[in-house]
């Protein structure tokens, strides 16, 4: 008897140990260990698969193996349903601690590297942005209107290398850059497309573009009594044989014709021009040309790009027009303000900056696109947008006011917490909150419950909307 009352009692301390020791694991591991626990626990409950029982009865009588099995294994059940009831919990808690504590989504112009980090839902540029801005001449992470998709500025290349593929410059198409409307921009004017053509005593100057898309000849000059040279793409100013010489013209001392080197009438040269005062091979009457450079006197040709008009045709204009510099361009022609010479100074005025206005360098000035300068307004030199309020409210857009850390904010309605008058639409803070009037006197309030934001009386003790506390009183 009291060896199967000893086995009985090993038996239930040992199923006592594993139940304790299930909790423990539980409670102090994560809820991976469930299974294991579990399994234990059955173990101890089943008796490790040790004989039954036989005599264990403390009156004698043996004990039923299987009736103290099947109780065990209730017990166990009983154990181990607690036990996997409470791990839901522990195990809610456990990846509620894994996940972190959440994360704002991040505001327009806020840096990011996808979508999902966005309020708005879109990440351009590396910026959250007001649209996808996928268009190739747009970008979100333009300095003066960052988080906004906006147009790339003209001469500034789109974002992909592929967008605006540059062309061979004789066709005059794109030059790998945007053209500030959203679109690619064509080779500038003035680009080169073409070299000097040479045929019999007709020269050709070098061909530009026009900005549109043409490639425009360059102006004809003729060589006569001289041939052109086609390997220099130049004018012959000398001879050493007919050959360099016009029909009828013989070359005669390296001249093809007999002339003075100066003259003061075209009757006493061969060719009939006297021009600048030497014997000339044409008229050579138009801007910027000139018959006496040297190293081609008597020859008509270009003057110098930037220098002076010899003959006074080309007129000096003023920066704002775009027009003539009153120099040549060295190509037989007056010269314009080069692009991107300043034509208009930028502005600011009511929120909105319009960029500095520039010279299209064909004689057009070319204005900024406005943006707003939202939530800020314009700086104080009138010039550009304000990027912060050291002055208080008047550098912020209406409807917004200044705060401590000098950035514009929408001015909060009535009800929302303020600490000053200018916070607030109605212009008016009281008892820390804006209000719908000044609720001055001791008796109202702008801050209770359920009417936050409008004046009230304040109630008295007995529950009536008359207050209690005299004047005399308060000011006692």
């Amino acid at each position: 008897m009291w060896r199967g009352e000893r086995q009985a009692g090993d038996y239930m301390q040992a199923r006592t140990l594993a139940a304790r020791w299930l909790f423990s694991m539980l409670e102090g591991r994560r809820a991976r260990y469930r299974g294991i626990a579990l399994l234990l626990a059955a173990i101890a409950t089943m008796g490790c698969g040790r004989r039954p029982l036989g005599s264990a009865r403390v009156d004698g009588g043996s004990v039923d193996a299987r009736n103290f099995t099947d109780a065990g294994a209730d017990a166990g059940a009983d154990v181990a349903a607690d036990a996997v009831k409470d791990v839901p919990a522990a195990g809610a808690a456990n990846a509620t601690a894994d996940r972190g504590p959440a994360i704002s989504p991040k505001e327009l112009a806020e840096p990011c590297t996808s979508a999902g980090e966005c309020s708005s839902g879109f990440c351009a540029d590396g910026v959250c942005c007001n649209s996808a801005c996928t268009e190739k001449c747009k970008t979100c992470a333009a300095p003066s209107s960052l988080g906004v998709c906006a147009y790339v500025p003209s001469g500034v290349a789109p974002r992909g290398t592929n967008d605006c593929p540059a062309s061979d410059p004789s066709t005059c198409g794109l030059d790998g850059r945007c053209d500030g409307a959203g679109a690619c921009r064509r080779k500038v004017a003035g680009t080169e497309c073409g070299g000097r053509s040479c045929q019999n005593s007709v020269l050709g100057s070098v061909s530009t573009c026009d900005g549109a898309g043409s490639c425009n000849p360059g102006t004809l000059f003729v060589c006569a009594p001289y041939l052109c040279d086609p390997a220099s793409g130049t004018c012959f100013n000398s001879c050493t044989s007919d050959a360099q010489c016009t029909s009828g013209n013989p070359c005669t001392n390296g001249s093809c014709f007999t002339r003075r080197d100066t003259c003061s009438e075209n009757a006493v040269c061969a060719s009939g021009f006297c021009v600048d005062g030497v014997c000339c091979n044409s008229a050579c009457d138009g801007p910027c040309e000139n018959c006496g450079l040297v190293g081609s006197i008597g020859t008509c040709a270009p003057v110098a790009a930037g220098a002076p008009d010899p003959h006074g045709i080309c007129h000096s204009d003023t920066t704002s027009t775009c027009g003539q510099t009153g120099l040549c361009d060295g190509k037989g022609g007056c010269g314009y303000y080069p692009q991107g010479t300043v034509c208009s100074m930028g502005s600011c005025s009511d929120g909105f900056a319009t960029p500095a206005s520039v010279c299209d360098g064909k004689g057009v000035c070319t204005s900024g696109r406005k943006l707003s300068c939202g939530p800020f307004g314009c700086a104080p030199n009138g010039a550009i947008c304000s990027k912060g309020c050291p002055s208080g409210d008047s550098i912020c857009v209406a409807g917004a006011y200044c705060t401590g850390d000098e950035q514009c904010a929408p001015k909060k309605t009535d009800g929302e917490p303020c600490g000053s008058n200018h916070e607030c639409l109605s212009g008016i803070c009281a008892d820390g909150a804006c209000c719908d009037s000044a609720c001055a006197g001791p008796c109202a309030s702008c801050n209770q419950a359920g009417s936050e934001g409008l004046c009230t009386p304040l109630p008295n003790a007995d529950g009536g909307l008359v207050c209690a506390t005299s004047t005399d009183a308060t000011v006692d």
